[in-house]
């Protein structure tokens, strides 16, 4: 009995081998292809790769960890957010300033007596309380609104520094409290201290030893009563012309006499 199957099982082992060529063609095909294909991958990626390391070269110095773009565009803000805040620190010294001169000379020449009075002058210590600067109205406005500028009149007064030495001073401690408060704080209480002992000296007041520990805790914690304390030691000593600075005194009124004139 014939069966459709017989012819079928005869052409099978011829139909298996060919399915196998072909199977293999394709395949062999394919693996040419994919290394082809990884061979212009890898010479491509050699290419992109030496671009990168060019680029990190050119961008790195002296060998050192390269800059990224992104790094660079950082540095430039950061550089003109400083500028930025110097140029107005700076501004806004020197309106404190005008308006600091403009005022004093309207409202207090040099060497009036300061409010309340003068005190003992000739002790060793400081004539006027650290806290009891609300007792002069007008040292305790300009202490506390014009810091700097009193600060640096009192200097000036003092024939210590001269007053534009003194703002330039302030504004270096304002510019500093940008990058950190507390070195800042540590900055000007170690500046303030070192010349307020140079004040001591000229008015023969005590210096040295504990007055260091004194004057420096005074400017890091309370540095506008401090300045305070000092501009109304100074003023007080002008009101009653005492020889420590009776020299730098007649200078300054032969000065001052031309403006209120």
């Amino acid at each position: 009995m014939w069966s459709f199957q017989e012819p079928l099982a005869k052409n099978l082992p011829d139909l298996a081998a060919i399915t196998k060529s072909h199977a293999e063609y394709v395949f062999n095909l394919l693996s040419q292809h994919s290394q082809v294909l990884l061979q212009e991958e890898s010479r491509s990626g050699r290419m992109r790769g030496s671009a990168h390391k060019a680029m990190q070269t050119a961008l790195s110095v002296d060998g050192q960890q390269p800059i990224s773009v992104s790094g660079i565009w950082f540095y430039v803000v950061w550089f003109f957010i400083i500028v930025l805040w110097c140029a107005l620190v700076a501004g806004v010294y020197y309106l404190c300033s005008l308006a600091y001169l403009e005022m004093r000379g309207k409202v207090r020449a040099v060497g009036t007596w300061p409010a309340g009075g003068v005190r003992d002058l000739d002790s060793k210590q400081f004539a006027y309380g650290l806290c009891s600067c609300v007792e002069d109205p007008w040292l305790c406005f300009t202490s506390f609104l014009c810091t700097g500028c009193r600060w640096s009149d009192t200097m000036r007064m003092t024939g210590i520094l001269a007053y534009v030495t003194g703002i330039y001073l302030w504004i270096g401690f304002t510019v500093l409290s940008f990058f950190g408060f507390l070195l800042a704080v540590l900055a000007l209480a170690g500046v303030a201290t070192y010349y307020r002992q140079e004040m001591r000296k000229k008015l023969g007041m005590d210096n040295g030893e504990l007055t260091y520990i004194t004057d420096c805790l005074s400017y890091a914690f309370c540095t506008c009563c401090a300045v305070a304390q000092d501009a109304r030691q100074v003023e007080a000593s002008y009101a009653v012309d005492r020889k420590e600075i009776l020299d730098i005194a007649s200078e300054l009124r032969k000065e001052a006499e031309p403006a209120r004139a």
